[in-house]
């Protein structure tokens, strides 16, 4: 990045999506977040009783963080955020024990590949920021579970 870049971004200057495009990117990576959200509430759930279960809640605190900015930004930017009403709160089919921990990586993963993806577009600095903070998280509950997935369940 160019020294002329940081000064025109430093204000939000320059390109950058639209509202419009904003809220159709968006959009999807939080309904993705949601998903994910619920498959931490039901792995913890599932998982409750081990020492795995207090760490998998302190994970989800921060991921229903990340997951109200993303909505603040997609109202912000004149749209409706996915609120995951659609969803089942008791899946029946969600899976127990390591198949849990496996389940997560694979969401939490998806989930990083789309964060780092939005990142590389030209998002408002603001839009940018938060997007990596959802970065980052998503790396240290990535971190997290397959830590967990390596070691027995007790």
């Amino acid at each position: 990045m160019s020294i002329l870049d940081t000064l025109l971004n430093k204000g939000g200057a320059g390109v950058s999506l639209s509202r419009e495009e904003t809220v159709h990117s968006l959009n999807p990576l939080l309904e993705r977040h949601i998903r994910l959200n619920h498959a931490y509430r039901h792995a913890a759930a599932a998982l409750a009783g081990t020492a795995l279960a207090q760490p998998l809640h302190d994970a989800l605190r921060v991921a229903r963080m990340d997951v109200g900015k993303l909505s603040e930004t997609i109202l912000s930017a004149g749209g409706t955020p996915y609120t995951g009403t659609s969803l089942d709160p008791d899946d029946k089919d969600f899976p127990q024990g390591q198949q849990a921990l496996e389940r997560l990586a694979d969401d939490e993963r998806a989930l990083l590949d789309a964060a780092e993806k939005e990142i590389g577009r030209d998002h408002h600095i603001r839009t940018l920021a938060i997007l990596g903070n959802v970065q980052t998280h998503s790396r240290e509950r990535l971190s997290l579970v397959e830590r967990a997935a390596q070691k027995p369940l007790r």
